[in-house]
């Protein structure tokens, strides 16, 4: 994710400098990101146990069961990754700081909460799972929703 968002960084703030619409090139960005995950989430989501084993050996079993749960997480995770480079464009680190710390804060409140009830590693870990692929959604959403803004105006420093 951050290779590909360093490579469209530039044409991304090329895009803006020249007033041109950025909600194509995220689009296009965040569907190339799909796409380029999936059968990864496919393969550790349905076989995560069984690759680890192959690759790893049997004493590796239990983390196949975690890579399991955890990849969708990190599906959403990589979708936005390259996204949260227009934040930098359009100046709204700070709202993204803000947002991200609320993400931050539901998902640690997921897993410390599902700890004190649950006591089960699988289910802590899904319940975690859970909030943070939504928390993530909802930056993802919300950066796409960014890049619907016509431009940043760098002579006003406005949108």
């Amino acid at each position: 994710g951050a290779s590909i968002s360093q490579v469209f960084f530039q044409q991304l703030t090329e895009r803006s400098r020249n007033h041109q619409p950025l909600f194509q090139p995220i689009f296009k960005i965040a569907l190339l990101c799909v796409v380029l995950f999936f059968p990864v989430w496919i393969a550790f989501f349905f076989k995560g146990e069984f690759l680890f084993v192959l690759i790893f050996k049997s004493k590796w079993h239990l983390a196949g069961q975690i890579a399991s749960v955890l990849i969708t997480w990190m599906f959403a995770d990589f979708v936005r990754s390259p996204l949260s480079q227009l934040v930098v464009i359009y100046h709204q680190q700070k709202k993204w700081l803000i947002l991200s710390f609320a993400a931050t804060l539901i998902t640690l409140s997921t897993l410390m909460g599902g700890f004190y009830y649950y006591h089960n590693l699988f289910k802590v870990l899904t319940l975690t799972t859970i909030s943070a692929t939504c928390c993530t959604i909802f930056l993802i959403i919300w950066v796409v929703n960014l890049s619907k803004k016509k431009y940043y105006n760098f002579e006003t420093k406005n949108l």
